[in-house]
């Protein structure tokens, strides 16, 4: 038989009301095509994820499955970043500034800590004495804490402190003294000034709670 391209075009816009996209039906191959779309795009959405009662074109069924899958997943970095402490979204967001300049002149202080703190996620500077760690701080280092020896060579904690407390960009980084030397804490305030103390040999617990507080401020 021979038929007309009018009668086609009236046959074919007759059938398209007809023909659903989605699991069932001519639409299927659609639909398959469409997922397989964006599965090549490394999107993956469940198959019950869409379903279109009407008509769509694969074009706007990969459009809408796209979004689908965009605001799944920004639902949940949002959830995830509500509940993420100061330094979890530095490291997600990719901020420059590192959490804590450790300033010791033993080596094995200097990698069990920097161990301990990258064990817990917190990025961490190091230096040998007090005058590496200050050419770091005006090259542009900015710590959120500085865990600072007194016993140095070169440059001790107490001459590293003074220069410290001069420099109006660096005197505002919190410090928090690690020694054995056996002071008090109120006597390294009254030399220090606003200082917190953790005594060697370090409590873990207690100068990870230090360490903490300030990154997350």
């Amino acid at each position: 038989m021979c038929m007309q391209t009018g009668d086609f075009k009236s046959r074919a816009t007759a059938d398209t009301p007809k023909t659903p996209v989605g699991p069932s039906g001519r639409g299927r191959r659609s639909y398959a095509a469409g997922i397989a779309q964006l599965r090549s795009r490394h999107i993956v959405i469940p198959s019950d994820a869409f379903h279109a009662s009407t008509t769509v074109g694969l074009a706007q069924l990969a459009e809408a499955q796209v979004l689908y899958a965009f605001a799944h997943t920004w639902l949940g970095w949002i959830g995830m970043l509500t509940q993420a402490d100061a330094s979890s979204r530095r490291r997600i967001f990719g901020a420059e500034e590192q959490d804590v300049l450790v300033v010791d002149d033993d080596s094995a202080v200097l990698d069990g800590l920097t161990e301990l703190l990258e064990s817990e996620g917190y990025r961490v500077a190091t230096a040998r004495d007090g005058w590496s760690a200050l050419e770091k701080l005006r090259g542009g280092l900015k710590p959120s804490v500085i865990l600072l020896d007194l016993m140095m060579p070169a440059m001790d904690g107490w001459d590293f402190r003074q220069e410290q407390l001069r420099d109006d960009e660096l005197k505002n980084i919190p410090v928090v003294i690690i020694t054995a030397a056996g002071f008090s804490e109120t006597s390294m305030k009254t030399q220090f000034g606003d200082i917190e103390l953790v005594p060697k040999p370090l409590p873990v617990d207690a100068l990870l709670s230090v360490v903490r507080r300030h990154v997350d401020n």
